[in-house]
Order: C-alpha cells, then structure tokens, then sequence
C-alpha cells in the first residue's frame, strides 16, 4: 500500500518539475541569454517541423529564418500572412493554415534566438 502512494507521490513531482524551467520563469526576471534560451525552446517546439532547427538554414517546408525582419515574423507567425507592405519572393500559402496568435508573448524571445549572433 505505501509503496504506491510513493510511486504516485514521484510521479506528481517528477510531472510538476517537468518542462523546462525557463517557460516558468517571469519574464521580466529573465536575462538576456534566458530569453534566447526561451526564444530557442519555442522556435524548436513550434517551428521545425517545417523549418530547420537551425535557423541558418532551410527546412522541409520552409525557408531560412536566422535573417528576417522583426514584423515580417511577427505578422507570420500571429496571422500566417506576410504584412500587406510586403512583396515576398515566396509564394506558399502554408503559413496561412498554420500560424499561432497564443505565441504574441513570444515573439521578442523567438526573434532573439533566430537573430543571435553566433
């Protein structure tokens, strides 16, 4: 009998702490490198299944990243489209299915990581 409520115990700690710290963190009390850091965890979370998970590079669906404009991401990332002052070269309409309004919180971390000098 006790030994299962041990075993319940672990796993319900071993759940609470998992996930990395830094999304848990304020984000006013995160430093410069936490917030690339944090930039680095949802590019990887939410970006590479078609893009590469080195930004430098271009991924299966989509193009390189470690270069693009701060409102071009935003506005792609939070609508899927491209700003209407925007001409892009790239004509692929995926984006527009797959974009993500929850992550307006994140895109100052995202941009960080894609732009850090390496």
């Amino acid at each position: 009998m006790h030994f299962f409520f041990y075993l319940s115990l672990l796993f319900f700690l071993a759940c609470e702490k998992s996930g990395p710290e830094i999304l848990k963190k304020p984000i006013e009390q995160l430093s410069h490198q936490e917030k690339i850091k944090r930039g680095q965890i949802i590019y990887q979370k939410y970006c590479t299944s078609c893009h590469h998970s080195d930004p430098k590079l271009g991924g299966t669906l989509g193009p390189k990243l470690n270069e693009i404009d701060f409102e071009i991401l935003k506005s792609k990332v939070l609508t899927g489209l491209y700003p209407a002052s925007y001409d892009s070269a790239i004509k692929s309409k995926i984006m527009e299915s797959t974009y993500f309004p929850s992550l307006s919180e994140e895109i100052d971390f995202i941009y960080l990581y894609l732009n850090q000098k390496r």
